[in-house]
């Protein structure tokens, strides 16, 4: 073996030309424990919304608080039914926000997991077994992440981790 300079290679070099496929585990039921079961595509899909546009409380006031907004008019209807399955009711005097005041153990499991440090969106990122979800549900979980321009191919956060994190899935 020797060093060999990238430009210096040659028309071969026995590397793939780009990885392809994603070998995970499709999620078909999720437990968050002391919260509830939840299908595993209905707990990707309330990720995408709560990871893009959402909050786990983190003060002594909000800390069994998970809130999540969504205010694309083509996905209201299949936002509000994915609340309704999951048990998020939308606040009255501000549609397009969906609340559950009663969800300690999901903010905790939110805090842990959808967070760096602190609880801010700065300090988002995508909770790791996203990333070892399968491929169908990785593209599930990036059509319900709600900030993103309207064909999905470009995603906004303040959170350079979570924009990482979106460019590894």
């Amino acid at each position: 073996y020797s060093f060999v300079r990238a430009g210096d290679l040659g028309w071969y070099s026995g590397f793939m030309h780009a990885p392809s496929g994603q070998i995970g585990t499709d999620f078909v039921e999720i437990e968050v424990p002391g919260d509830r079961r939840y299908d595993g595509d209905d707990f990707i899909a309330i990720l995408g919304l709560i990871v893009s546009d959402g909050y786990a409380g983190g003060s002594d006031n909000t800390k069994n608080w998970v809130s999540f907004a969504s205010f694309r008019p083509e996905a209201r209807e299949a936002v509000s039914a994915l609340a309704m399955r999951t048990g998020f009711h939308e606040v009255q005097s501000r549609p397009g926000v969906w609340n559950r005041y009663d969800a300690g153990a999901l903010a905790s499991w939110l805090r842990e997991n959808s967070y760096t440090k602190g609880t801010g969106a700065h300090a988002k990122r995508v909770p790791d077994f996203v990333k070892y979800s399968s491929a169908r549900q990785i593209k599930h979980f990036l059509q319900w992440f709600d900030d993103r321009n309207r064909t999905g191919t470009q995603f906004y956060s303040v959170s350079k981790k979570l924009i990482d994190d979106l460019q590894e899935l």
